[in-house]
């Protein structure tokens, strides 16, 4: 499942994220600590944003399994959070 959140502190070496994120107990790993604003109902299908001409320097397109952060240009942000707050 997806979600939308805000970062609240820089990321931590080592520590204990929050539990309610996850389905099974997690040990001490490397995290940075969220609130997450919205739940998403079905995940933001990749093809949504691949298809947008937009996206096709981000990196978010070029390197699907990077791992995050991917920086975005405030206008992809922007069309970004539109395309995630259509998802119902």
């Amino acid at each position: 499942m997806g979600a939308r959140g805000t970062l609240t502190g820089p990321a931590r070496w080592e520590g204990n994220p929050d539990p309610t994120f996850w389905a099974e107990p997690r040990a001490p790993a490397h995290f940075a600590p969220l609130t997450v604003e919205r739940w998403l109902s079905i995940p933001l299908p990749a093809r949504t944003v691949r298809a947008d001409p937009l996206f096709t320097t981000a990196t978010i397109v070029t390197v699907p399994g990077g791992r995050n952060p991917h920086r975005l240009s405030a206008t992809q942000w922007d069309r970004l959070t539109t395309v995630i707050d259509a998802i119902g």
